[in-house]
């Protein structure tokens, strides 16, 4: 039972990997790609199932896929710092446009700390378009809110208008949003920490109970053991993924 999911499982990934197909209509449209996670999970699983039976081939597929889910979203925390980077950028050039300076001026009095505008600044410097430089930033995971700066250039460009306001607005909206998220972060970090070290806990059992003299991995051999381990795995993997989404 356990292979024919596996085999299912993998047949679907296989599947998703061709980037279009016809419609009734005649129209091609692109199938969503499995993510990388799933992909390895299953490729790992249908593996080990070469090897060992069904169940350590289920716990193999849910161990490798939560870690590669787990690694994958510690690359996504790279977002969350350019977020903060934005807000910083933001409040800066708000404060420079409050004290009186021009806006190529103060654009690029915070390039000088603010790597991600040294392009932005420089077009302004060289008469190129500043808003087309902010926009290809906002591409960037992270720098989003640099494309509604963009506009608000764009607008005072063609108005006249002061930037004044608008980047004000934006500079207070970023720092609330800044605010409560480390608000949240520092109100469930020792949830995580606990559930992070009860995770741990199945692992450290069986290193002490090898470092005793005793031999926990011999009841894995057995059916009813590796049964043990699939659900075992399934639950820890489980709690990690409930305890790492709690601030989603």
């Amino acid at each position: 039972m356990i292979a024919v999911l596996l085999g299912a499982l993998a047949l679907w990934v296989w599947m998703s990997f061709p980037a279009e197909r016809r419609l009734i209509r005649k129209k091609r449209r692109k199938l969503p790609h499995p993510p990388v996670w799933l992909l390895l999970s299953v490729l790992v699983g249908v593996a080990v199932l070469a090897f060992a039976g069904p169940w350590f081939a289920l716990s193999a597929a849910l161990a490798s896929g939560v870690a590669a889910w787990l690694v994958l979203r510690m690359r996504g925390k790279r977002r969350v710092k350019r977020e903060d980077e934005a807000e910083q950028a933001a409040s800066e050039l708000a404060s420079a446009l409050r004290v009186g300076l021009l806006p190529a001026a103060a654009l690029e009095q915070v390039a000088l700390g603010c790597p991600m505008l040294q392009r932005a600044a420089l077009a302004a410097k060289l008469g190129s378009s500043v808003p087309e430089e902010l926009e290809a930033l906002a591409s960037t995971p992270g720098y989003g809110e640099f494309a509604k700066l963009a506009q608000s250039w764009r607008l005072s460009e063609l108005t006249g208008a002061s930037l004044d306001a608008s980047l004000g607005a934006l500079a207070t909206r970023l720092r609330q949003e800044r605010k409560l998220r480390q608000l949240v972060e520092s109100e469930l970090a020792s949830a995580k920490s606990t559930g992070r070290t009860l995770a741990v806990l199945p692992v450290a059992g069986l290193v002490i109970g090898l470092g005793l003299g005793g031999n926990p991995l011999e009841f894995f051999a057995s059916v009813p053991g590796q049964i043990v381990l699939a659900v075992g795995v399934a639950f820890e993997a489980a709690g990690l993924v409930w305890v790492e989404r709690l601030a989603d």
